[in-house]
């Protein structure tokens, strides 16, 4: 019977036993708090030069599509003028027929 007392006696923990579990298990929490911080500041960062990279590529393309846009635009302004000028110059000839034929 002894040995059972002991082995029971054993397996219980004391404060002290207790307060250095505590001890250990609060070191450990700040240790994987300040990797967990490390890691993350890592991760920020590597978005951020994802982030930059992204947006010169972005405005680069914008810049792209802005060009062929104005191109575009140029072209059916011009278009638009020529068209116009046609229509301008039937509506004269319209004019000056029935102009002619009213004399």
């Amino acid at each position: 019977m002894p040995m059972q007392a002991e082995s029971r006696k054993d397996a219980l923990a004391t404060k002290g036993d207790l307060a250095v579990l505590s001890a250990d298990l609060r070191g450990e929490m700040a240790q994987l708090r300040a990797e967990m911080r490390g890691e993350m500041a890592a991760l920020a960062a590597e978005l951020r030069g994802e982030m930059v990279t992204l947006a010169a590529a972005l405005r680069t393309e914008i810049a792209k599509q802005g060009g062929e846009l104005r191109a575009e635009i140029s072209s059916v302004t011009r278009q638009m003028y020529v068209a116009l000028l046609g229509q301008t110059a039937v509506l004269l000839g319209f004019f000056y027929f029935f102009l002619v034929q009213l004399r």
